[in-house]
């Protein structure tokens, strides 16, 4: 499938579907069931500071 095609097919079919109801008439329910909760991790540190940690272990490295 060509990526102009993919994209039309998505375009197309996010018109169709304007409420979540409509959508969940196109799902099968037991896709929905298996999916389970999703919940909200509580991190030790926080996305930055480890992003900042990674950057400054780069000159550190030690190629083999």
């Amino acid at each position: 499938m060509q990526l102009q095609q993919a994209l039309n097919t998505a375009f197309n079919a996010s018109t169709k579907f304007s409420s979540f109801e409509q959508l969940s008439s196109f799902l099968d329910p037991t896709i929905i069931a298996e999916a389970g909760v999703a919940t909200v991790r509580k991190r030790r540190l926080p996305l930055e500071a480890v992003m900042w940690t990674v950057v400054g272990m780069i000159p550190f490295r030690i190629e083999v």
